[in-house]
């Protein structure tokens, strides 16, 4: 559009320290919740979100708005896969904002 907002937008995920490969002018808006995606097929995944489509775990109790986040959950939790690894210590994690998390000890930051 030519309206100025898909700028707007960039300048202020850049402003909230958010990394951006392309603003791209031709984006896709979620008409729910204003979220915008940079193809169709990514928003009409999304939107399943809003309708209450659930993708439930077959070893527990949990369910999942994306297909991709059951099989992360199934790998890291049933399957004890852990794919990433610190690069300091070897340790490995099965998610990578443990991974992220873990990587601010050795930069001598610490949570409480």
């Amino acid at each position: 559009t030519s309206d100025g907002n898909n700028e707007t937008e960039c300048l202020s995920s850049r402003e909230k320290g958010e990394t951006l490969n392309v603003c791209n002018r031709n984006s896709y808006t979620c008409d729910q919740c204003s979220k915008s995606f940079s193809r169709k097929g990514v928003l009409k995944k999304h939107k399943l979100v809003h309708v209450g489509h659930r993708f439930p775990c077959n070893k527990c109790a949990k369910s999942f708005s994306y297909k991709a986040s059951l099989k992360s959950h199934q790998l890291a939790v049933h399957e004890g896969i852990k794919k990433y690894t610190c690069n300091y210590c070897l340790k490995t994690y099965s998610f990578k904002y443990e991974l992220r998390t873990h990587i601010l000890t050795h930069e001598g930051i610490r949570f409480p």
